[in-house]
Formats: structure tokens, C-alpha cells, sequence
């Protein structure tokens, strides 16, 4: 009997297992662990996609705060351009304006001091003679003075870059110094240039103004050895003109490109001191730079750079 009811159990047992309640409930604890890992997953992924989102909202606040500074920046760059921009129209329509109206007063009292030259030269003392060579030799000077400052203030007036063979206009330069070169007794080698994209008179005018300059600042009876070069860059053309002359001090480098500053008298080299500030004002309307290396008494180079 004992051996009967232990198998009776053991059947009970086994029949729980197989009950359709049992099954169910397993079934509905399975469902429920489910729901509530997919529940914790989904809370997970919603927290991490919050945090995302605040990050991409706080980025893009960054962004567009970062955006508008520069976009600002970049306005009042922009707007500081034109404003440099007009006040050099302006002041070369000033100088433009100044120096042509200068032209007339001046020929004015030059027509009456030659006038009272020639009634009164020798008629008068020596001081009075005197004066009047002074009178006349500032007057030349006025003349040149003003034209200098035309030949400024017209610098870059033509519209349009235009290709510029530099082989043509160096060869013209050497051909309308020629006296100044045979009086000097230089010697100018030149390479092959290229042509480039330029003001084909301001071009010209750059080269002859710092061939001149290597002419006129020669070493005493010492005939000028001037060689022009080019040497091509990744983006730009560099040129380079180099003498054997009298060579530039270090703290003058700076000051010879300031329109009618001199380092040295009248009578030591004539001039009106603008030539050089001719050539920085070529080379920057461009879009290059020049500037020199020098060592007094052994000669000077020129660079200066044009964009291709």
C-alpha cells in the first residue's frame, strides 16, 4: 500500500507539469520577463536617443552660433574692404585732382619768372641773378613732383588684365635705356620670362623703375652687373632684379617704398624719391608683394611676386 501511494505521487507531480494552467502561467511569466526586458531596452534606447539629441541640439547651437560670428566677421571684413577701397579712390582722386590743378598756377609763375629772367638777367646784383636760377630750379621740381604724383594716381586705372609677355616688355625697357645703360657701361642679363595676366603699361613701368634703380645706385667707377630672373612658385611668378651696387642699409629696407622719401641728396643721385612706390603700388595691384635683400656695399635684389 505504501509502494502504491508514493506512485500515486509521483503521478500528481508529473501531471502538474501537464496541467493547461501550469503551461499557461509559464507561458505568462515568459510573456512578462519579455515585455519587461523590451521595456527596459526600450528606456535604454530612448535615454541614449535624449542624450543624442542633445548633443546633435547643443553641436548644431554651436554650429550656427559659430556660423554667424563668421558670417559677421567675414561682413565686416567685407565691409572694411570697401571702405578701404573708396577712401583710395578718393585719395587718388584727390592727389588726381590736386596735382592737375597744381599744373596751372605753377606754368603760370614759371611763364612770369623766365619773363622776368630774361629782362633782368645780368641787369640786376648777383643775389638777384641767384634768385631767380632758385626760383627756376623749384619750379622744375614742382613739375616733376606733380607729374609723379599723375603717373601715381593713375596706376591701375585700366579696367581688365590683359596676358603680358614679359620677354616683349623687358627687351622694350633695355631698349629706351639704352643711352643710360651704354653711359653706365652695364652689363643686364635676362632669362626667359613667361607672359602673365597683367597691366601690360604698369608692367613696364615696374621693370624700367627698378632697372633705373639698379643703374642710377651703381658703385663708383664700377660698371653695373644687373641680372633679371624669374623663378616659378606653386601659385605665383617670383621675379627678381640683383646689381652690384652701393646696397641698402637694414633699416632703410621699409622707407624706400614710402612715395618721395629719399636716403640720399639731390646731389648725390637725382630724383624724385616716387619710383619705388611706383613699383610696390604695381606689385600689389597684382596681388604680389616686393621687397629687397641687401648688404651695403655689395649689392641689392629685388623681389617681387605676381599671381598667376
Amino acid at each position: 500500500m505504501e509502494y502504491a501511494g508514493n506512485i500515486c505521487k509521483s503521478n500528481y507531480h508529473t501531471s502538474l507539469w501537464l496541467t493547461w494552467w501550469f503551461k499557461l502561467l509559464a507561458l505568462a511569466g515568459i510573456i512578462s520577463a519579455g515585455v519587461a526586458f523590451y521595456n527596459f531596452r526600450i528606456n535604454v534606447i530612448k535615454n541614449q536617443k535624449i542624450k543624442l539629441q542633445q548633443q546633435v541640439n547643443e553641436q548644431t547651437h554651436q554650429l550656427i552660433q559659430s556660423t554667424n560670428e563668421e558670417q559677421k566677421a567675414r561682413k565686416e571684413a567685407e565691409q572694411a574692404i570697401k571702405e578701404m577701397e573708396q577712401k583710395n579712390k578718393e585719395l587718388e582722386q584727390f592727389v588726381y585732382i590736386a596735382s592737375h590743378d597744381l599744373q596751372e598756377p605753377l606754368r603760370t609763375t614759371t611763364s612770369f619768372v623766365e619773363i622776368l629772367q630774361r629782362q633782368y638777367q645780368g641787369k640786376l646784383d648777383e643775389k638777384a641773378d641767384k634768385y631767380f636760377n632758385f626760383i627756376m630750379d623749384a619750379s622744375d621740381r614742382m613739375k616733376t613732383l606733380i607729374k609723379d604724383l599723375l603717373d601715381y594716381s593713375r596706376i591701375g586705372a585700366q579696367k581688365e588684365f590683359v596676358p603680358v609677355d614679359c620677354n616683349v616688355i623687358v627687351q622694350g625697357v633695355l631698349a629706351d635705356l639704352g643711352n643710360a645703360i651704354n653711359q653706365a657701361k652695364a652689363v643686364i642679363t635676362a632669362e626667359e620670362f613667361p607672359v602673365i595676366s597683367g597691366y601690360t603699361t604698369e608692367i613696364k613701368q615696374l621693370f624700367q623703375n627698378l632697372i633705373i634703380n639698379a643703374i642710377k645706385f651703381r658703385k663708383k667707377d664700377i660698371a653695373p652687373q644687373i641680372k633679371i630672373s624669374v623663378h616659378d612658385t606653386s601659385d605665383q611668378w617670383q621675379f627678381s632684379v640683383e646689381d652690384n651696387g652701393i646696397g641698402i642699409e637694414e633699416q632703410h629696407r621699409e622707407k624706400i617704398f614710402l612715395i618721395f622719401q629719399r636716403l640720399h641728396t639731390k646731389v648725390q643721385y637725382e630724383g624724385s624719391g616716387i619710383g619705388l612706390a611706383h613699383s610696390k603700388k604695381i606689385v600689389e595691384i597684382h596681388g604680389g608683394r616686393i621687397w629687397i635683400e641687401s648688404e651695403p656695399g655689395n649689392g641689392t635684389t629685388f623681389y617681387f611676386t605676381i599671381q598667376k
